[in-house]
């Protein structure tokens, strides 16, 4: 199966990334833990943006997938890794800057060369 922005699945110390990018900021996120800067680092983090209860036993959730979180400084920090800025990814962001209030950190780029910061968010 292609997908849809031509990202190619690969491995990366036995984990399953859903593109060469994301495996890629991973591996720069993971030198970042061995040298002390972060610490706790995890991936595919559920974050409920908006929570209506409807009924009892039903809810209306607004959720994303964030591709990790890690602890720098005592703070946790939410990153996401992006080949591309798409639509729906400006549109996570705004909800990210009224709904959350923890930190962002977005990384764009190509798996070719150092992940770069595109954009951070900053909560006070």
């Amino acid at each position: 199966m292609i997908h849809k922005y031509n990202a190619k699945k690969t491995e990366f110390e036995g984990i399953q990334f859903p593109s060469k990018y994301e495996a890629l900021v991973y591996s720069h996120l993971r030198r970042l833990e061995e040298a002390g800067e972060i610490t706790k680092l995890e991936r595919q983090i559920t974050v409920v943006f908006f929570c209506q209860q409807l009924t009892k036993t039903r809810k209306n959730q607004i959720t994303t997938i964030v591709d990790f979180v890690c602890v720098k400084d005592g703070v946790r920090v939410y990153i996401e890794a992006s080949g591309c800025i798409t639509p729906i990814r400006a549109i996570k962001t705004k909800l990210w800057q009224y709904f959350i209030r923890e930190p962002l950190i977005i990384y764009k780029g190509s798996a070719r060369g150092v992940p770069k910061i595109w954009k951070m968010i900053c909560c006070d």
